[in-house]
């Protein structure tokens, strides 16, 4: 089974192009997404970004993916993954067998500037993330070689078709 990873700073469009991944694959998949794992994990109180809390979270991403992989359900996880370690912390609790790819998503920070402030607009994003964030995590991200490079400054036609591509190659 296989864990595709849907990578990039926040605004750069991870959870459209994860349930896009997920419409055209075919058999089971789950989508695991750190924005809903962090809600559900942790109290409001508790609610923070430190290293030990994002490390519970992709330690619990993990777990999740390790169990769903176990029944043969293939992987989607959508997170910043900016720290190597939150990827070492998913690499370490899943299966050993399972196939890891990494989709990293980019785009320009005008157009992740712009994204943010139609979801701040709209009332209706589910990530917690604004441009400050994104700065923030700019500076701290870390390189992890990616499997894929997805340009999601695309049309969602355009998206689906690099993802349909990116299914035949891996």
């Amino acid at each position: 089974m296989s864990v595709i990873i849907f990578r990039g700073l926040p605004g750069t469009a991870k959870t459209t192009s994860a349930r896009i991944l997920k419409e055209i694959i075919h058999g089971p998949t789950s989508l695991l997404r750190t924005d809903e794992v962090r809600r559900e994990i942790t109290s409001r109180q508790e609610l923070t970004y430190s290293d030990e809390s994002r490390i519970k979270v992709y330690t619990e991403i993990g777990k999740r993916a390790g169990n769903l992989i176990s029944y043969g359900t293939k992987v989607i996880i959508d997170a910043t993954f900016e720290k190597r370690a939150y990827f070492q912390a998913v690499k370490f609790v899943i299966p050993t067998t399972a196939e890891i790819y990494i989709i990293e998503t980019k785009c320009s920070k005008n157009l992740v500037r712009r994204r943010m402030k139609k979801r701040e607009k709209e009332g209706k994003d589910e990530s917690e993330a604004k441009f400050e964030q994104y700065l923030k995590l700019e500076k701290e991200y870390e390189e992890i070689p990616p499997s894929f490079i997805l340009d999601t400054s695309k049309t969602r036609k355009i998206i689906k078709s690099q993802l349909e591509e990116f299914l035949l190659t891996h």
